[in-house]
Parts: C-alpha cells; structure tokens; sequence
C-alpha cells in the first residue's frame, strides 16, 4: 500500500485539466512535480518504435524526467503505473522559527514570538512561514478558549450552545455559513429563526471557523478530491475578503494574513497532512472573519462604482498574481478564480461601502444550498435540476445584499423552498 494518499482519479503528478500528453501544461501556474526514472523501456519501446521516438525514448533512460515527456514519446498510449509502486515526495522543508531558511523566496504567515514552520512550494516558486507544528489540532476545549478570547462580550453558556448546535455540520455548510454571515450584516441582531436560537452572528461566526479548523474534512465533488476543512476554510475566507467585506485598515495590518497568505498557507496544509495549524494562527483566522463581518468596506473588484470610500495602493500586485496562481492551484470555481485575476490586474485596491441591506430577515438556514445538501432541490418540482440549481443561486443564495446594484430575492420561492432547507437541517444536525 502507498504511504501517501495521492488521489487515484487524477494522473500522476497533474494538478489540473490540462492535457499533458504532447507537451507540458501551457498554464505555468500548473505545476508538474512527478518524474519518473526509466529503469528498462520494456513495452514502451514498441510505443515509442511506432511514433518514429525510439532514439529519443532510450536517450531518457536512467535519467529522471517529468512524466509528460515520456508520455510525449509513446503516441497514444498512456503511462499507467500501478499505485502500489510509487509514493509521492511533495518536497517541503521545514524549521524552527528563524532558524529554516529556503533559496526560495519567503511569505511570511506567522506570528511573532511563536513557534513556526518554513515550507517551500517550489510549484509556486515560493516559500511560506506558518503557526503550525506536527502535533494534533487543538482540541475542543481549546477552540471554547480561543472562542472566549476573540468574544470577551459572550458568555461561555452561548459559546458551549453555538458548538453544539453547529456541531454535526459538514465542511461545505460551515463554509457556507461563514460566508452568508459575513455577506448578511445588517440584519436583525441577534438572529431570532427556528435554527440559531438567539445566537449572535459574531457568536456563530466563530464557532463556525473553529470548527473548521478541527474538522478532518471531506470530498469535494466539483474538485473530485478530499479536502481537509481547514484548507476548505482558509481558501473561502481568501474568496471572501475580496468579494464579500475587505478587513478595516487597523485590523488588516495587526492581524497581518492577506489572502495571498491565507491561499498559500492553505496549500501548505494540503500539502502536508501530518501539519496543523496552531492555536495562535486559528485565534488570528477567526479575529480577521470577525473583522470582515463588521466592515463597511467592500473591494471594487469589477470597478463599476462611480463613489467610493478611499483607496490604497495594491499591497503588491505580485502578491495577489501569487494569490490567483495559489488559488488556481488548489481548485475553484471559475468565477473566483477570475475575480482574483481581475485584481492581480489592477494597481490600487478601490473600495466601496459594503454595509449590507437588511431587505430580508436573514436565517441560518440561508446556508443550506445545493453546495451543502443537492438533495435541498429535489423535493421542489418543475425545470430540470440545472434550472433549479440557476434559479437558487440567482433568487436566493447568491443575492449579495453588500453588492450594489443587487438582484431581488424571489421571495415566493423562498417561502416553499424553507420546509426542504429546515428538513436537511434536521437530518444533518441529527447524524452521528
């Protein structure tokens, strides 16, 4: 059995869609990492005969090459290699804090004082510094801490009730729920639905994002892979400081994780199975979501806007291309994966007021989408299954009451649409 677990569905060394056979990726962000050494040619020198390569083919052998070029050689044919015989080396280094040094250039994601980690993603042509060690996460008691120490105006009754009530969730609705609180300020406070019970957003919030952290994870469908849920977390909050709410200046700079270092920490993580974040870097994590909840500022990314409220000189626009190659690298939807590009583009970072409209009372089961349950659609008749995914993400789930102009909710539908969220509900906080 291999030692790693490297995903049996995606070719060896690939980390996109992109067609290796006759050359590398055009995409350079993609990295190619696999190579493979030619011991014998065995069978491969009928393959490459045939294609007119046999020269080429037994000029590689025993030297170690970046599998595409073999693949290159043999035509039609593809490279299988039976996933018992190999193991994957990702190639990080790592030291203690001050000591590790890298040839790569360095991000630096720690905190000062604290115990760190320096990490090289030589696909990112980059290195990173992270609050994180090989011991296991914190644990739930802790996480109670850390939700203490960030909401000193919250007693330990409401904190232990919002744990236990988000407790049997999944990776894909903490998300979603991260994201929807965040999107949502504005409305009644504290939320007064069936599902929060009169927990405060701030009080959900946090909660959410720790138990993101300590969350093994899941498989992801639209990625086709198992992801962990603190790099589930840290890739939407990256999505979300640029679409949702930008962090108020103060707050950005003592808290000090861009979503260039979110994006690259998260790959680090990914990378690493057997690395945790630390209990310093998850408090810094929940403080900077509770900075974007309450933010007024809203990142014009699109640049539509005639007002604003100030602007600011990009941090640098080489952080945020690293930024979209990061995210481009650990899977997104195509839509992030432009608005990040978008911004890469541009030379100053515009803002505008993002307070949220309060034109519908907001419930945590906004958070229940196809993304979480696909199920949630089923029970709805009429168009097909796209249609209703459309009309769901257009007319309820994806209004963004912080963007101007916004869409109009639809609000019949969300009416008849409530029961099948609030079954799900139902379903997921009762599993085991």
């Amino acid at each position: 059995e291999p030692a790693d677990d490297h995903p049996n569905h995606r070719a060896l060394g690939q980390d996109c869609r992109h067609s290796f056979t006759k050359s590398p990726c055009p995409d350079l962000r993609c990295a190619v990492s696999a190579r493979v050494e030619l011991v014998e040619l065995g069978q491969l020198r009928e393959y490459a005969k045939h294609e007119g390569n046999l020269e080429a083919l037994e000029a590689l052998v025993g030297s170690a090459v970046p599998f595409w070029r073999v693949l290159s050689l043999c035509g039609k044919h593809t490279l299988c290699l039976r996933r018992g015989l190999y193991s994957v080396d990702r190639t990080w280094r790592a030291g203690a804090c001050g000591v590790g040094s890298s040839v790569l250039p360095v991000i630096d994601a720690s905190s000062q004082g604290h115990p760190s980690i320096l990490i090289e993603l030589p696909y990112l042509a980059v290195a990173v510094r992270v609050d994180a060690s090989h011991r296991a996460i914190f644990s739930a008691a802790e996480a109670s801490e850390i939700a203490a120490e960030v909401l000193p105006e919250v007693g330990a009754p409401s904190i232990a009730q919002a744990f236990a009530l988000l407790g049997q969730a999944t990776p894909a609705f903490l998300k979603s729920v991260v994201q929807k609180l965040i999107r949502h300020f504005g409305a009644q406070e504290p939320l007064a639905d069936d599902v929060a019970r009169g927990l405060t957003r701030r009080t959900l919030l946090a909660c959410a994002v720790l138990l993101l952290f300590r969350h093994a994870g899941s498989f992801i469908p639209e990625l086709q892979t198992f992801v962990r849920g603190v790099v589930t977390l840290l890739k939407r909050i990256a999505v979300i400081v640029v679409e949702e709410a930008y962090p108020e200046p103060a707050d950005a700079e003592t808290i000090g994780l861009t979503p260039c270092k979110l994006l690259l920490v998260a790959a680090a993580l990914r990378d690493n199975k057997t690395l945790y974040p630390s209990r310093e870097f998850a408090k810094r994590t929940t403080a900077l979501c509770l900075s974007c909840l309450e933010s007024q500022r809203q990142l014009d990314w699109l640049g539509m806007h005639a007002a604003d409220v100030g602007t600011q000189a990009s941090p640098s626009s080489s952080d945020w291309r690293l930024a979209h190659a990061a995210l481009c690298n650990l899977g997104a939807m195509q839509g992030d994966k432009d608005m990040f590009k978008r911004v890469a583009e541009g030379g100053r970072l515009r803002f505008i007021d993002g307070k949220a409209s309060a034109a519908m009372p907001f419930s945590l089961l906004w958070a229940m989408d196809f993304h979480c349950v696909r199920g949630v659609l089923h029970g709805l008749r009429g168009g097909s299954f796209a249609e209703r995914k459309t009309h769901m993400f257009q007319r309820y789930t994806g209004v963004n009451p912080r963007s101007v102009p916004r869409r109009e909710y639809d609000r019949e539908y969300i009416a008849r649409l409530r029961p099948l969220q609030m079954f799900c509900w139902q379903r997921m906080s009762q599993a085991e």
